[in-house]
């Protein structure tokens, strides 16, 4: 395993993270712990694996979802300074407001 890949307990799968979702793909995009009601999204942001990030936006993921500490995926990756994930994610919610103006 490269040193940018992790292992990763979630939702009662084991797999590895390596800025691939070769892992992902036994889960729906938004699967949501059923103790944490963390989601993929969440733990990608916070780990800042931006290339997951970004291949979870693009397959859906629903960047509102809260966990149960009432944080969405931008606020796990502001928690653990992942500055590049944060610029991805108010890039990707700015993009996708159907409000903003």
């Amino acid at each position: 395993m490269s040193g940018k890949c992790q292992e990763f307990y979630f939702g009662g799968l084991v797999g590895t993270l390596c800025g691939e979702l070769s892992c992902v793909v036994y889960c729906a995009v938004d699967y949501v712990h059923s103790e944490t009601s963390v989601t993929a999204l969440m733990v990608a942001a916070g780990r800042g694996f931006f290339g997951t990030v970004e291949q979870l936006l693009n397959m859906g993921a629903n960047v509102s979802a809260h966990s149960s500490n009432d944080w969405t995926a931008l606020d796990w990756a502001r928690q653990f300074d992942q500055h590049d994930v944060v610029e991805l994610l108010e890039t990707h919610m700015y993009d996708t407001c159907h409000f903003c103006t």
